[in-house]
């Protein structure tokens, strides 16, 4: 037979779910780089193009295309200089996004080709 308790909150649960909130941190796996990251590692477009450029450059590079934690973000973002994209701006608009990422598939089809 179960037992129902019902149970009243107090304030002072309410004021303990307000520091936790003011006082989180995010873990490691969010935590930005520095200045200089780029925001092609936060886009799934971005990041594939990135992960294929280097496993061409290096083919023992411990990095997975179809996934990986933000360990390799460094060796990430040494691949935006290397294929001269530290100067391409976030799309803000839709449009601009469809863009660049359009922009994003014909690099990674010449990174696989070998053309770039």
């Amino acid at each position: 037979m179960t037992t129902r308790i019902d149970k009243e909150l107090t304030s002072e649960d309410y004021q303990q779910k307000a520091d936790f909130r003011q006082n989180y941190v995010p873990g490691p796996a969010m935590a930005v780089d520095g200045p200089n990251r780029h925001w092609l590692l936060d886009s799934p477009a971005g990041r594939d193009l990135l992960k294929m450029k280097l496993l061409k450059l290096d083919h023992r590079a411990e990095v997975s295309l179809w996934g990986e934690g933000h360990e390799v973000d460094g060796h990430l973002n040494r691949m935006v200089d290397e294929l001269n994209l530290r100067e391409l701006a976030k799309p803000e608009l839709p449009m601009d996004v469809l863009k660049v990422n359009f922009k994003l598939v014909k690099m990674m089809a010449a990174v696989q080709f070998g053309l770039s």
